[in-house]
């Protein structure tokens, strides 16, 4: 069994300065897709920092042309939950405006800006799931200055845990993704999303049945597109073939993706 050791206090303080008020950490897993830089590239926009967390097999990948993207190598353990915890751990996030988390599993194929413009003020993300429980799903969450001590204190509580997960995914899900959305809630703040649950089931497109589903952004990833979402799911329920699913979305929409 491998044990999961955070960075300490001092090598967090080394990866963050004290003047950062924005930080996003990216988790990034081996053989990532070649437009992974550009959607890094992205986040850097939009964070006064990006940790991109990888693997020695990814180095490459994080040749970012702006000082603000910094390549960190850790272990690929315990998935996103197990990157993201390293850093978040011993954090001192009192000084942080905002704090987000994401990960490779989308591609950007338009510019970003659009997700910052709702002006939310607690917890926020992309899409929702009503899949086990209702929850933000985990690709990409924001915690703005208000639930920045939850999310400290949600971190704190887990640490001590988190070497159970060893292995099993749905435990990792149920106690992260789930978990934390879980936690907000329990707390009185709102689970808000740009492309909720309900906005999505009600915009079918003629790729999509118009049909409910509990966690319709996997399903429905054209009509994400529709509304407007810059991210494309890698992996979707419609399409094994991401090009095939691409050049369909396109043919029907009649627009052009970058």
């Amino acid at each position: 069994m491998t044990s999961f050791v955070p960075f300490t206090q001092t090598q967090v303080q080394d990866l963050v300065p004290s003047t950062t008020k924005k930080l996003c950490l990216f988790a990034c897993h081996p053989s990532p897709d070649p437009n992974v830089q550009q959607y890094v590239l992205q986040l850097a926009k939009q964070f006064d920092l990006v940790l991109c967390l990888h693997s020695k097999n990814d180095q490459v990948v994080w040749q970012c042309p702006t000082q603000n993207v910094k390549s960190v190598i850790v272990p690929n353990y315990l998935l996103d939950m197990g990157m993201w915890m390293r850093v978040l751990i011993n954090l001192d996030m009192t000084g942080l405006d905002q704090i987000a988390l994401v990960n490779d599993s989308c591609t950007a194929i338009k510019p970003i800006d659009v997700l910052f413009q709702s002006n939310f003020t607690g917890f926020w993300g992309v899409c929702d799931s009503y899949e086990i429980s209702h929850h933000i799903q985990s690709f990409f969450l924001v915690f703005e200055k208000a639930v920045v001590p939850l999310l400290d204190t949600f971190v704190k509580q887990l640490a001590p845990k988190i070497d159970n997960h060893d292995g099993d995914k749905r435990a990792i899900i149920n106690s992260f993704e789930i978990g934390i959305s879980t936690f907000i809630k329990e707390h009185s703040f709102e689970l808000d999303t740009v492309y909720n649950s309900t906005l999505v089931n009600a915009h079918p497109t003629p790729i999509s049945p118009n049909v409910i589903r509990i966690n319709p952004t996997y399903y429905y990833w054209d009509r994400m597109l529709s509304l407007g979402c810059p991210l494309l799911k890698k992996t979707r329920a419609h399409y094994e073939n991401e090009i095939e699913f691409i050049k369909q979305y396109r043919k029907i929409q009649n627009i052009k993706i970058i």
